[in-house]
């Protein structure tokens, strides 16, 4: 897959999010993702090439992060970390992606009742504290989150 055959899907899923906000199927599939991204760790049995793959996934949704969070976020709704971990999708749509001059267009608001989600769903799955969710949610809701008062 290439960007110019992604970025349809990307610009679909900012839109929905402006419009609508975090839809059923995003609050089911966002808090595992999350954690297989920030809290997973590598099993014993776990073959060098899903370690690999895993490791890569990691690497780019941390990338896309610090560029864009919220790139990220449409990234994490619309990508599984496998998917992600596979070579042509970094070479086809992270690494164009990470060489973007503008994410301005990637920007959306959420309101407070998914921000609560978003919450409850770190705290159930154990990555509340996690510095990678914090600085997430610093970055889709600057005007009013804050770690330090949960």
């Amino acid at each position: 897959m290439d960007l110019v055959k992604f970025t349809p899907r990307i610009a679909e899923t900012v839109e929905r999010l402006r419009n609508k906000g975090l839809a059923a199927q995003d609050q089911k599939i966002l808090p595992n993702r999350l954690a297989r991204l920030w809290l997973e760790r590598h099993a014993e049995k776990e073959s060098s090439q899903s370690k690999w793959r895993n490791d890569t996934a990691r690497q780019a949704f941390s990338d896309v992060r610090y560029k864009s969070a919220h790139l990220f976020f449409v990234l994490v709704l619309l990508v599984s970390p496998t998917q992600c971990g596979q070579r042509a999708f970094c070479d086809g749509v992270i690494r164009p992606l990470l060489d973007l001059e503008s994410y301005d267009p990637y920007n959306f608001s959420l309101s407070p009742q998914d921000k609560r989600f978003l919450e409850n769903a770190a705290k159930a799955k154990g990555f509340l504290e996690e510095p990678n969710f914090i600085a997430l949610m610093q970055a889709l809701f600057p005007e009013g989150w804050s770690f330090l008062y949960k």
